[in-house]
């Protein structure tokens, strides 16, 4: 059993609030940043594809870090296209809007592989180096008080950065 979407959604924004923090202080326009903690939002929950598809295993290959660097790349590499699309940006300008796609995704889909650690069922991120389970057992994924903290924690935590930089 998966932890529950709100508490991946809580994780995601807890992952993701140093990103959005840091993009503050160094000037990474507004709308930027809201663009992409939606689109981190959004990706928190594609390692879950493998509950609805039959060729793939249950928390196996969209539960790796492997999956979580590739989700990351695909991301920066997106971020890239689409920017291109609407000014030739400088060289720095291009390596940093792929950083920040590479970072949506990546940390989108690891917080995801760490919230399912927390359950008795695990998972193996670092196939394909090593098959070892991870497993912390500190609550089952359908555990609503859990999921609930998660998602107002990161909901606080996200929202009193935002409130700090202002």
């Amino acid at each position: 059993m998966e932890l529950h979407q709100e508490g991946h959604i809580g994780l995601c924004l807890l992952f993701y609030t140093p990103i959005v923090y840091t993009g503050q202080h160094i000037g990474v326009p507004w709308i930027l940043l809201i663009l992409s903690t939606a689109t981190a939002i959004s990706i928190a929950n594609i390692p879950d594809i493998d509950l609805k598809t039959t060729f793939l295993s249950h928390r196996g290959f969209t539960h790796t870090i492997l999956f979580a660097l590739i989700t990351g790349t695909t991301t920066g590499f997106l971020y890239l296209g689409i920017a291109s699309l609407f000014n030739p940006f400088p060289l720095e300008i291009r390596i940093a809007v792929l950083l920040l796609g590479f970072l949506t995704g990546f940390l989108a889909i690891t917080s995801h592989i760490a919230g399912d650690m927390l359950t008795p069922m695990g998972v193996k991120p670092y196939w394909p180096l090593k098959n070892k389970k991870i497993s912390l057992s500190l609550f089952k994924a359908r555990n609503r008080l859990a999921n609930t903290i998660f998602l107002a924690l990161g909901i606080i935590i996200y929202t009193s950065s935002i409130w700090q930089a202002l």
